[in-house]
């Protein structure tokens, strides 16, 4: 994982200035999942406020450059290029696996992380 270079940085801003929406990846509730934690329930609140300006959900897996709030999904990110703010992670690409079965987080090919 990367320090965000500043056109990286730069380049989200911009996006966001111009879509006036900032590109977020979150977890969020669905009607099959309808809870998260209070972290990733708040990431897109937090967000939303200290940018102010709304927030659009981007799928975890996705080539568009966005930012990431983790709460907990840090180990599920896959493609593109992301600016990731946030306290989560866990140390497993499949933390819910039986303890035997774990596989540790290591950046997926064609993923670029760089770290708020």
């Amino acid at each position: 994982m990367a320090v965000p270079g500043n056109e990286t940085i730069r380049a989200l801003a911009a996006s966001a200035r111009e879509r006036q929406v900032v590109p977020l990846t979150w977890v969020a509730a669905t009607r099959e999942q309808d809870y998260v934690n209070l972290g990733d329930a708040l990431s897109a609140v937090m967000v939303s406020l200290l940018s102010g300006l709304p927030v659009e959900h981007v799928a975890h897996e996705s080539r568009r450059l966005r930012m990431a709030a983790v709460g907990t999904i840090g180990h599920s990110l896959k493609e593109g290029e992301v600016v990731v703010w946030g306290t989560g992670s866990s140390r497993w690409r499949n933390p819910s696996a039986p303890a035997g079965e774990r596989v540790a987080v290591a950046p997926l090919p064609g993923t670029r992380l760089h770290i708020a």
